[in-house]
Formats: structure tokens, C-alpha cells, sequence
């Protein structure tokens, strides 16, 4: 989604010249920026633009090469790591009317090697019933996993490119990726139609639909709360597209933010992932 990125792609594919390359850079930034650009920030701009030609060097054409096939040629390279990837372990199996759980303690003593190969994630150790239903199995391992939920730990410390957190919140990011998708997919919805349809606030989207809602007095201030709120979240979006661009993940630090083209936006999504223009609904909506 980054049109910084995009551009690093262009340029890579094009052998442009150092010259011609500080033009395409600044006048990327230039169309959105609401003040002319100093000399001194567009010189910042190119020198930091390196980083974002570093990045694409190391990643290639995220674009149009499927993820498996990305991740075998370049991901695992990048993000690879030195223990072992967690699994599943079946621990012992306690037979129907035998109480010696002895096996059992061997079992998981043998564990505690396995368990320190993997990094020591967090993990349950559970009795499943086996006299029962699979549903019922798997209603109950639901329940308590939802008991024990826990933020997704970063697992790249020791990677090539380490992400920049400690802990990953996976859903606001999300949000903000579909967020950002849909921007571009339907450009013409307001923002709060907008944000009604990524679902940004349960409780100004209450009553609302991106499409169908008339603009009424008493929704006024769900409406203006509800803009507010997703132009929020798609500058932090934004930033987020831009500082994965730059090699910084997942981060919504501060910086000069390029123009998003929607229509350019859209075009990468959809050769990325042709499957996501199916679909598409009536955003005849009109303000």
C-alpha cells in the first residue's frame, strides 16, 4: 500500500537517474503537502528515501509475487529465526480407569527440552476428555483459550529485520490494513461512511450503514465523532504503510507522509490479490 514503496519498485525496474530520482521523490511528497517544501526538506527527503530503496532491495516486489512464494525466495531469509517454531505436543494419554498419572509427569519433564528449543512460549497444558464429543472437545478448548488470551509475542528479535515492538496488537493493525484497503477501494464514501464500513467504533456506528444512512440532525454527532475517528485511524494506517517502507514495523511514528493515490493504491491491492475487487458493493451514497 505504500506509494513510497511503489516508487523504490519503479525505480528499480527503471535504472533512473540520480537526478531524475530526487525529482520523482520530492514530487511524490510535494502533492501532499499543503505548503511548498523547503530545499532543506526535500534534501532530507531524498537522503531518506535510501532507506525505503534498502528496504525494497531486501523484499522485492511484494506486489506481484504471491506471499508462498515471497516467503520461501525472501521472507524466511529476513525473518528466519534460531529455535524451533512451537507445536502442539501430546504429552500422555490417560487411560479410562488407570490413575497413575506418573507417565504423564515423565512426559512433561521430557518436555521442558522441547518447550526451551521453541523460546518457552506461553502454553497450556490440558486434560482433554476423550469420552465425549469432538464438539464438545472443542467447544471447551475454546473456552479456555479465550480465558487465557494473550497478545501475539514477537517472535523476530533475532531476525534480520526485527519488528519494532515487544508485543504485537494484531487487531487494531488489521483494522488499520482494511481500513486503508477500503479508502482505496471506495474513495467516493465519506468519512464516516467510511468508518462505519471498516467498523472503526461499535458505538458511533450504532444505527448507521455506510450505504443506505440518510444525513440526518440526529445523527450529527455519531457522524462528526465517527470522521474524527477514522481519519485517526487512516493517518496512523498511513504512517504505519509508510514506516514498513522505510524498514520501521509495525510503527505509526511521525513522518512526511507522500500523496496516497487511491486509484494507484487500488491497482496494487488488486494485482496483489485479484480476489478482492469481487464483490464490490453500491457506494452510490450521496451527501
Amino acid at each position: 500500500m505504500s506509494p513510497s514503496y511503489a516508487l523504490a519498485s519503479e525505480m528499480t525496474n527503471q535504472g533512473y537517474s540520480a537526478a531524475q530520482m530526487s525529482k520523482l521523490i520530492v514530487n511524490l511528497y510535494e502533492k501532499a503537502s499543503s505548503a511548498p517544501l523547503t530545499t532543506q526538506s526535500k534534501q532530507q527527503l531524498v537522503k531518506e528515501f535510501q532507506s525505503v530503496l534498502k528496504t525494497r532491495e531486501e523484499f522485492g516486489d511484494v506486489v506481484g509475487t504471491p506471499f508462498d512464494t515471497w516467503w520461501n525466495t525472501r521472507g524466511i531469509d529476513l525473518f528466519g529465526l534460531d529455535r524451533a517454531p512451537p507445536k502442539v505436543q501430546a504429552l500422555a494419554h490417560l487411560h479410562k480407569g488407570n490413575h497413575d498419572i506418573s507417565q504423564a509427569l515423565d512426559r512433561l519433564k521430557k518436555y521442558a527440552d522441547v518447550r526451551k528449543a521453541e523460546g518457552s512460549p506461553s502454553s497450556l497444558i490440558v486434560a482433554i476428555p476423550l469420552g465425549i464429543t469432538k464438539r464438545m472437545q472443542l467447544g471447551l478448548i475454546s473456552k479456555l483459550l479465550e480465558a487465557h488470551k494473550e497478545e501475539m509475542p514477537i517472535k523476530s528479535a533475532k531476525s534480520k529485520r526485527p519488528f519494532a515492538v515487544q508485543r504485537l496488537r494484531r487487531e487494531p493493525l488489521e483494522k488499520g490494513i482494511h481500513l486503508l484497503w477500503l479508502h482505496a477501494r471506495l474513495p467516493e464514501l465519506t468519512l464516516w461512511r467510511l468508518g462505519v464500513a471498516a467498523k472503526v467504533s461499535k458505538t458511533y456506528s450504532e444505527g448507521l450503514h455506510a450505504i443506505n444512512s440518510r444525513v440526518l440532525d440526529s445523527n450529527l454527532d455519531s457522524r462528526h465523532s465517527l470522521a474524527i475517528l477514522t481519519r485517526r485511524m487512516l493517518t496512523r494506517a498511513q504512517l504505519t504503510a509508510e514506516n514498513a517502507a522505510h524498514g520501521i514495523f509495525p510503527s505509526h511514528e511521525k513522518r512526511l507522509l507522500p500523496e496516497f493515490d487511491n486509484e494507484q493504491v487500488f491497482r496494487r491491492m488488486i494485482k496483489s490479490n485479484p480476489k478482492l475487487i469481487k464483490n464490490k458493493p453500491d457506494s452510490s451514497a450521496k451527501d
